[in-house]
């Protein structure tokens, strides 16, 4: 394993490893997952797009890698099957540093908007 990561209410239980921004990665919580893959789009910009059962759910591009949804209204904008909280999948972004925006890092440092749990997984890219 490349990198394992475990946050319960919010708080780091266990991490191990180092986490590649260019390596796919997914987050679970309970029996549903996301996968995270990082795509070119040219030369110059890269996206994120989060993937479940092999369908795009969505498509998070330069330079925030975030929706045009503020924090505080992702459950209301944004459906992810199986998550009862979006914003958990967005709170995960934020700690592994993918998110750039300064409101969804600004949001999230607030542990009432962080109190999730979920687990990180990613595999080596190379063999």
């Amino acid at each position: 394993m490349q990198y394992e990561l475990t946050i319960e209410n919010g708080k780091v239980k266990s991490e191990s490893g180092a986490f590649f921004l260019a390596a796919p990665f997914t987050i679970q919580s309970g029996s549903s997952t996301v996968t995270v893959i990082f795509k070119p789009v040219n030369a110059h910009e890269v996206m994120y797009t989060l993937e479940q059962n092999g369908k795009t759910l969505f498509q998070l591009e330069h330079p925030d890698y975030v929706t045009d949804h503020r924090p505080e209204n992702l459950n209301q904008a944004v459906s992810i099957p199986g998550f009862s909280d979006s914003r958990l999948i967005f709170e995960a972004l934020n700690r592994l540093g993918i998110s750039k925006s300064k409101t969804y890092k600004s949001y999230f440092e607030d542990p009432a908007n962080a109190n999730f749990s979920y687990q990180v997984e990613q595999q080596p890219l190379f063999g």
